[in-house]
């Protein structure tokens, strides 16, 4: 196993933390993997080490504010912010690893949300790209009251910290994942109201992006999610026209599926379905 651990600075000058997990072996092709809200890339080991005795390539990145990452906490000015960040990432990962094939895009949470935004609206070198959980509802509803209170605060307090909407209890059944997050130095179970505006009006604007879809896609939800809404990755992907595309919904499973108890039989599932989309026999 060999392991690389640094940062890379986008256009705007932050510096965003970055992880690379290569195999001792030639690696069958590379995993890029976009982390949620409040989260970071530390929290994925399980994942990690179940693809790299697999002979896959790893590479995470902390999103702006989140984790290692430079930036205000759990801040971003736009979507197009978080967005770019990704795709500059993948840039770095063009001249990292050349000559690196089968490129697989992986999201969970508001990081699945970013890469349906990218792979319907930006050219990528993926050849498929699989969400977990992702953000194109939230599962908890917010009252119109509630709404313009919250954006008249955004307008004046834009890194105000709204906190209370997401519980750890919600990540995972297994207790010890929970406990973890709770104590986490580097987990943030809150978003500034500015971010939380923008990925509200982004959710707005994802099923327009369905006829644009070109990419072959597995989506993932846990019925029991109490984050973001499992019908609405349902409807997302029933509209879909894109062919070639698959779901799989797991009885009463909560958020983070990639840290659920059962979380071999998810890692088996995506395994399963990369193969199928390899371009390289290997």
């Amino acid at each position: 196993m060999n392991v690389q651990i640094g940062s890379f600075k986008v256009k705007d000058g932050t510096s965003l933390h970055f992880e690379y997990w290569q195999p001792e072996v030639t690696p069958i092709g590379l995993l890029v993997f976009v982390h949620g809200l409040g989260d970071h890339a530390g929290r994925y080991g399980p994942f990690v080490r179940y693809f790299l005795e697999r002979g896959w390539t790893v590479a995470l990145y902390d999103q702006r504010g989140h984790g290692k990452s430079e930036g205000p906490s759990v801040y971003a000015e736009t979507f197009e912010t978080l967005l770019e960040d990704l795709v500059e990432f993948i840039e770095k990962l063009k001249k990292d690893f050349p000559n690196l094939k089968n490129w697989f895009l992986i999201g969970h949470s508001m990081g699945g949300q970013l890469i349906l935004n990218l792979s319907a609206t930006r050219s990528h070198p993926f050849l498929g790209v699989v969400v977990s959980s992702p953000n194109i509802r939230a599962s908890f509803p917010v009252s119109d009251r509630k709404r313009k209170i919250l954006l008249w605060l955004e307008k004046h307090f834009p890194k105000l910290k709204a906190r209370g909407l997401i519980k750890a209890k919600w990540l995972s059944h297994d207790r010890a994942v929970v406990e973890k997050a709770k104590k986490d130095p580097l987990m943030r179970l809150y978003a500034t109201l500015r971010l939380g505006r923008v990925i509200l009006e982004n959710e707005e604007k994802l099923f327009s992006l369905v006829s644009m879809w070109k990419t072959p896609v597995l989506f993932l939800h846990g019925r029991g999610d109490s984050i973001c809404d499992p019908q609405a990755t349902m409807a997302f992907y029933q509209e879909l026209p894109f062919q070639d595309k698959q779901i799989r919904l797991y009885g009463e499973l909560y958020h983070e599926l990639l840290n659920e108890e059962m979380k071999g039989r998810i890692f088996k599932d995506i395994e399963k379905w990369l193969k199928k989309h390899l371009s390289v026999a290997c």
